[in-house]
């Protein structure tokens, strides 16, 4: 099986502009740490959905977006009357469950920060995956992630430069 590729960003711009390139029509977004650091609040998580929701429609071509969290943050979403359908998934499972995954129309992109989890999952759905690491300090837990995740991101993607 040809690996799915892989790419790095550090800023949103950043990961917009690998999307934009990419012309998914589906986006599988990792709410914490694009669209809110894991510290910050409900209220927090509601603004900056619709900014996000906003930022994606502006690309075009996107249909469908998905904030999938493995978290169990309440994700309400705002009403939206244009723009890329959205859903959230909380408690997401990922990468192993799938199946609210399986009737969004391809390509599709990932987008997250762990390759354990975000990473596997667009790699187990063939997927590309943009790998989103933020400055700034992290939680332990994600930190971890972080460095177990190395070695599978290496087995698993062919890297693509910037």
């Amino acid at each position: 099986m040809r690996r799915p590729w892989r790419r790095h960003a550090e800023t949103p711009a950043q990961v917009l502009a690998i999307v934009a390139a990419a012309r998914p029509r589906t986006l599988i977004l990792d709410v914490e740490p694009f669209v809110v650091r894991w510290e910050q609040d409900d209220d927090a998580w509601q603004r900056r959905a619709a900014e996000v929701a906003d930022a994606i429609a502006g690309i075009g071509g996107v249909e469908a977006l998905v904030y999938a969290s493995n978290s169990t943050r309440a994700l309400a979403l705002p009403d939206r009357a244009t723009g890329p359908a959205v859903r959230a998934v909380p408690g997401a499972g990922k990468p192993w469950r799938r199946r609210a995954y399986r009737d969004l129309p391809r390509p599709l992109v990932v987008i997250g920060d762990q390759v354990l989890t975000d990473g596997l999952l667009a790699w187990l759905l063939s997927a590309p995956f943009v790998q989103y690491r933020p400055a700034g300090r992290r939680p332990w837990w994600p930190s971890i992630q972080h460095v177990l995740g190395v070695p599978v991101g290496v087995l698993a993607f062919r890297r693509v430069p910037h």
